[in-house]
């Protein structure tokens, strides 16, 4: 959690070491805010929250909270090898079908 002055106040203990806000660009923003990130050649996907009081428009400080994309990447990965396979797949198929339905001979 960011202040408004941008001071760190307090942060999770599996980034305790890492000082610096996880999306500089959004600490600013009025509204909620996710964008890809890279740090230390790790992907991110940041998400930026302004906390604000209720019935006021007064900032009191910026949540940040991050998830590593590496598994959507290594999902991704997969996936595009189920789609040609089974892309091959069915054009194979609907050929045998359509061999076998318009009574060709070999």
């Amino acid at each position: 959690m960011w202040e408004t002055d941008g001071k760190l106040a307090s942060s999770s203990l599996n980034i305790q070491g890492f000082e610096q806000p996880l999306d500089a660009d959004s600490l600013n923003s009025a509204k909620p805010v996710f964008r890809d990130v890279l740090i230390e050649n790790t992907q991110l996907r940041v998400l930026t929250v302004p906390l604000i009081i209720r019935n006021s428009n007064r900032v009191i400080g910026v949540l940040q909270a991050a998830s590593s994309l590496e598994m959507v990447r290594a999902i991704q990965s997969v996936l595009i090898w189920v789609l040609l396979i089974g892309a091959a797949i069915s054009m194979t198929i609907a050929g045998l079908a359509s061999w076998v339905s318009t009574g060709a001979r070999p």
